[in-house]
């Protein structure tokens, strides 16, 4: 994962890395991962993916943390 792009979002959402693990939408999400919508939500629904929190009826959000475990647990190469 780019730092450039983990630093792009916790800009645009006023975070530092001192917060205490920001949530992120699907959008920061498909970004961070490279894979879309569908990817994500077909990986997730083989519990290959982090599950998202529901904030509210139709209102997702990923815990940054559990996305970032999730890349850096990819294999390499």
């Amino acid at each position: 994962m780019p730092a450039g792009q983990l630093r792009a979002i916790k800009q645009r959402k006023n975070m530092h890395t001192t917060d205490v693990d920001p949530l992120i939408t699907m959008k920061d999400v498909c970004q961070l991962t490279n894979l879309s919508r569908a990817s994500i939500y077909r990986l997730r629904n083989n519990d290959a993916f982090p599950a998202p929190r529901r904030i509210s009826r139709g209102c997702v959000r990923w815990q940054l943390s559990s996305v970032e475990r999730w890349i850096e647990a990819l294999p390499k190469g």
